[in-house]
């Protein structure tokens, strides 16, 4: 019957997937080529990182300081001649052109087109994205853009690991994890930071955390980061003084910070997309539009030279409270503005490094503030500035807890862990209550494509298939012809009591109603008639099962004299009260079953029968624990809280 036909446990895959070739559901993932090619993809991750990272330098000198050198620099922060205002405006301009007879793919900051090939497009990317990304962020970057490498990193190293997965046989998971390994080695290797490379591919790209995936990630993120200190030093990339990082003594502070901060990612998150859509409203070809972002940049610069460039020396500035409060804000409003009109008008770059001085400069100018007002209050700069450096990016991201470690690791002041993390989770509370999607899933959204990045666990895994079955199914006796069943079925009262096997007694009868424990939440009662009737002889063995569809066809033939038995199959696919509900799941989709029949291990017994109400059942229970308030056992004399 081909209701119940079994397939050899294989899968069907959609007409999107017809070079794949179906595999087993047990199939193990291969855990030890990964890692390998993990290891591979970490290697030449640093590589590239170096290569990007000496590249800037070598724009940057060339355009802002007329020289030939591969020393990373930043843009003079004084000086600037007139006709500096055209450097970005160029850099735009070649990005346009670079999108327009390259790939589009180029546009934007990079993460959130990781994300959208591993989320919608079973994580295979172009293969010329991996060349000119890096080529047009350098270019940006390297005209005075206020970008950070991060976001193109990341998207080059995903686009490496997709290509080397596009390029041997790989599964969709394995192909994601070897995506994921290539922008968490990209970030190691920018950074130096090999734990905090780690999370942010989990919590941006991959939304698991499974040793099929750690694994391979710590293996790319430390090879990336060994690579780099071999090739850039050991030194942290951002500067910050000593300071004292107690906590209590600036708690309160601290608090209000946080809660400055949410506002602040808030606020940003809504004038960014402000911006895009006023941009994106212009008459001007994407060609030029760029290069507009670009030339009001470039004005900016002339009143605010700090605006220009990655800004990492002047997050260091910040962080060593080298800034004055009036200077310092005029910075982080000139980044803010300058990020997003350059990123607005679709450029190539990212938003790390500019949300560092952003975030460190609301923090620092948050305590010079209160050490003018505030009497006989001294808040160390520094420590604030730190506390806001990955907070900003971290919320706006929905990676709040990558960036925490990020924060301390690139400027390896793993002391400061306790006042970063208590800032950073409230900044994320306070943003939680007015942000629906962060600034990476928005962007997305605007494409169509919702991404979910919360964990929990799976219900068809919570579930063992004994949990959500419905334990008394109505059977069916081999010698029950097609007429007789078709007659019951199709009666006003439909009462199929006589066709059902005499038992011993200790399975009750299928039409019997529920007694004092009833029926678990989520499993159907007695009298439901599922799409498959199982034929069960009178010791409870099943023999086979019966579905409409076979009543129809034999009814069809001149077949209603038949048994149940010849109509329906004596080779039935079953399931085990023990397994996860997951794997019952696994077997049905494998097998394109619409119920599944469940029976004992030893004996084959029938045991109960699940179909997809019982799967979407498991739903229904992991909804109702969430929801459903139970009765409290305080008493206070006015009844239970």
């Amino acid at each position: 019957m081909a209701d119940n036909a079994e397939t050899s446990g294989t899968i069907s895959f959609d007409e999107r997937s017809e070079d794949r070739t179906p595999i087993a559901p047990d199939s193990n993932y291969r855990l030890g080529t990964i890692a390998v090619l993990a290891g591979v993809i970490g290697l030449l991750a640093g590589i590239i990182a170096f290569l990007i990272y000496h590249f800037i330098g070598l724009l940057t000198n060339l355009f802002f300081y007329q020289r030939i050198a591969f020393e990373f620099v930043t843009p003079p922060n004084a000086g600037l001649p007139i006709w500096v205002v055209l450097i970005p405006a160029i850099g735009g301009l070649i990005v346009g052109l670079l999108a327009k007879y390259g790939t589009p793919r180029i546009r934007g900051h990079g993460i959130p087109e990781a994300m959208e090939a591993v989320w919608d497009n079973d994580s295979e990317v172009e293969p010329r994205v991996m060349l000119l990304k890096p080529i047009s962020a350098a270019i940006a970057i390297g005209t005075g853009a206020p970008f950070g490498v991060e976001g193109p990193i990341i998207q080059t190293g995903g686009t490496m690991g997709s290509v080397i997965g596009q390029y041997i046989p790989t599964t969709v998971a394995e192909r994601k994890v070897l995506l994921a390994c290539g922008a968490a080695a990209g970030m190691a290797a920018t950074f130096n930071t090999p734990i905090a490379g780690v999370l942010i591919a989990i919590e941006l790209l991959l939304f698991e955390f499974r040793m099929r995936s750690f694994v391979p990630l710590s293996v790319a993120s430390v090879i990336a980061t060994a690579v780099r200190r071999q090739l850039l030093g050991t030194e942290p990339l951002l500067r910050i003084g000593d300071l004292s990082y107690q906590l209590l003594p600036n708690l309160p502070f601290l608090l209000v910070l946080g809660v400055i901060l949410g506002l602040a990612t808030v606020a940003f998150k809504r004038g960014y997309f402000a911006v895009e859509d006023l941009f994106h409203g212009f008459p001007v070809g994407n060609v030029l539009l760029p290069a507009i972002g670009g030339l009001i940049l470039g004005v900016m610069g002339l009143f605010v030279p700090r605006v220009l460039g990655v800004g990492y020396e002047v997050t260091s500035e910040i962080l060593q409270n080298e800034l004055s409060i009036g200077l310092l804000l005029l910075v982080v409003i000139g980044k803010a503005i300058g990020v997003s009109v350059t990123l607005g008008t679709r450029t190539s770059g990212g938003f790390l490094a500019p949300m560092f001085v952003i975030g460190a400069g609301i923090g620092g100018a948050f305590a010079l503030a209160v050490n003018a007002l505030v009497p006989g209050v001294t808040l160390p700069v520094g420590l604030f500035a730190l506390t806001g450096l990955g907070t900003l990016f971290g919320v706006a991201g929905g990676a709040t807890f990558a960036l925490v470690l990020f924060t301390v690791e690139v400027t390896q002041q793993f002391a400061a862990i306790l006042p970063v993390f208590l800032v950073a989770v409230v900044a994320d509370g306070v943003a939680s209550i007015y942000l629906r999607n962060s600034l990476m899933t928005e962007e997305l959204t605007r494409r169509g494509i919702d991404i979910y990045q919360e964990y929990e666990v799976d219900p068809l895994k919570r579930f063992t298939v004994a949990e959500i079955m419905d334990e008394r199914p109505v059977t069916i006796r081999p010698d029950v012809t097609v007429a007789e069943l078709v007659n019951e079925l199709t009666s006003d009262e439909p009462s199929v009591a006589r066709f059902t096997p005499e038992t011993d007694g200790d399975q009750p009868d299928a039409l019997d109603e529920p007694g004092e424990s009833g029926t678990t939440p989520g499993q159907t009662s007695a009298l439901t008639l599922h799409e498959g009737l199982p034929i069960v002889d009178p010791d409870e063995g099943l023999v086979g099962i019966v579905t409409y569809g076979d009543l129809l066809r034999a009814s069809s033939n001149d077949g209603a004299d038949i048994t149940v038995a010849e109509a329906g199959t004596t080779d039935v696919v079953t399931g085990h009260p023990d397994e996860q509900l997951f794997e019952a799941a696994v077997r049905m989709s494998s097998n394109d079953l619409e119920q599944l029949p469940i029976v004992d291990r030893d004996s084959g017994d029938l045991f109960g029968l699940v179909d997809s109400q019982n799967l979407m059942a498991s739903a229904m229970r992991q909804l109702e624990d969430e929801q459903v308030r139970e009765t409290g056992k305080l008493d206070f004399g006015r009844g239970p809280l």
